[in-house]
């Protein structure tokens, strides 16, 4: 079961697997004897991730019979429904400010592309269009200015950064082995 800590550091999420179900609980580090459950639907709740100032939680759930984004907010314990399509979302993670994340959803058979979604509004808009490449684990930088994701190109995972404004892309690792689940060191 993965635990994340809370960028504030008081508060843990993690999963609990009961069968073929997994949920995601909460719990404040000065009371783990009173965690609570967050999810009830679906079989796969999980990928979560804490907004930046840590009254939001995102994760994938397929309660409604494919992977969708939804959000739990601390503050009234409820949970919305962020996105509503038939891709199929793979990965998220926040940006800096907390108002929007970003997420892979899987475009056909085999693709992911890499998307942006107001949290308020719940606007899309596509931030990758490439049909030979596979965007799967994805990071955005605290600065907001960068995306760091892996792809599989050529049997090899590397790990890639895309420069928002110029769209530029680097490769930032190169060799044989998986290279995955990137992240910005603080």
């Amino acid at each position: 079961s993965e635990v994340i800590i809370a960028p504030d550091g008081d508060q843990i999420l993690f999963q609990r697997k009961t069968g073929d179900t997994t949920n995601l609980w909460l719990s404040k580090l000065s009371k783990i004897e009173d965690s609570i459950q967050i999810t009830f639907k679906g079989l796969y709740n999980g990928r979560a991730k804490w907004s930046s100032e840590s009254d939001k939680i995102a994760y994938l759930s397929d309660r409604t019979g494919s992977n969708e984004i939804f959000i739990y907010h601390i503050g009234t314990q409820e949970t919305t429904q962020l996105t509503f399509n038939k891709l199929r979302e793979k990965y998220i993670s926040w940006g800096p400010e907390g108002g929007s994340l970003i997420t892979t959803m899987q475009t056909d058979s085999t693709e992911n592309d890499i998307y942006r979604i107001n949290t308020e509004s719940k606007e899309v808009s596509q931030i990758t269009v490439t049909p030979d490449v596979n965007e799967s684990e994805i990071a955005w930088s605290p600065d907001g200015l960068y995306i760091a994701y892996h792809a599989k190109i050529d049997t090899y995972d590397d790990i890639f950064l895309l420069n928002l404004a110029s769209k530029e892309v680097t490769k930032v690792t190169n060799g044989e082995g998986y290279h995955g689940e990137p992240i910005f060191a603080l």
